[in-house]
């Protein structure tokens, strides 16, 4: 079965995979290679906020896809 969740994640290598799921347990969490910030930027995983990078409704949702795979 399709799902954009599991598309998206296709597309990240396991390191932006783990950006990924940083971002979405500690808003807190800032400190992600540039590369990877501007991949899940551009794959709308994740934006910019006034507190710094955060992730995306669609961020948050690929990442509990790939928990419950």
């Amino acid at each position: 079965m399709w799902s954009r969740e599991r598309e998206l994640l296709e597309r990240l290598s396991d390191e932006e995979r783990a950006s990924l799921s940083s971002l979405c347990k500690c808003a807190c969490v800032r400190k992600i290679p540039g590369e990877h910030a501007e991949k899940l930027m551009t794959l709308g995983l994740a934006e910019l906020t006034c507190g710094g990078l955060g992730p995306t409704s669609a961020g948050r949702h690929a990442v509990a896809y790939q928990a419950a795979h």
